[in-house]
């Protein structure tokens, strides 16, 4: 059965026509699905199954684009959502949902309990919290599997109505926040 998605951006988008085609159907390959190996190619499960969002009108989403008119590096990745699709937890471990105080952006922070992975954090911005789930209150998420909440309107958060939908995801490790594409994408 093919995924149909309704365009956010409206008719003739490229950005979207490349991933789901112009009539909404998910083309082979656009949807990386979500109960893969991740041996096959990665360390992470991809939350959304999107593709590493890359420049658009409003800046790139590789780790280390420039931000602030360069006078800051993106510290985390950026991967293409559609606004309000669910998102899955990228490793098994505690996943804390919550408000940043800084920010002031819908987040969720994730330990991962196998002690085998040298990854102490995964930070992933811009997660619609689920009802059940009560803000800074760790539960037990399965890389995969568990519901972390949906995926933002970024309009709704302060940014340009007409930006690429994303959430942008962290990786820390030894205390530093890394390069996390080859986590989620391989090497």
């Amino acid at each position: 059965m093919a995924l149909k998605f309704k365009n956010p951006w409206g008719k003739g988008n490229r950005e979207f026509d490349k991933w789901f085609g112009i009539n909404g159907t998910a083309l082979e390959g656009a949807v990386i699905p979500i109960k893969r190996n991740i041996t096959d190619v990665s360390l992470l499960f991809n939350p959304s199954g999107g593709a590493l969002r890359g420049q658009d009108a409003y800046g790139n989403g590789h780790f280390g684009a420039p931000r602030s008119g360069g006078a800051r590096k993106h510290m985390g990745i950026d991967i293409l959502t559609i606004v309000g699709q669910d998102l899955v937890s990228p490793v098994t471990g505690k996943a804390v949902n919550y408000i940043g105080s800084s920010s002031g952006k819908p987040m969720i922070d994730i330990t991962p309990s196998d002690s085998a992975i040298e990854i102490e954090k995964v930070r992933i911005l811009y997660v619609n919290i689920p009802s059940e789930i009560n803000a800074w209150s760790p539960y037990t998420v399965i890389g995969g599997k568990t519901l972390i909440g949906t995926a933002a309107n970024l309009g709704d958060l302060g940014y340009p109505k007409d930006i690429t939908p994303h959430i942008h995801v962290q990786v820390m490790i030894g205390g530093k926040w890394v390069d996390p594409t080859p986590y989620f994408f391989g090497p």
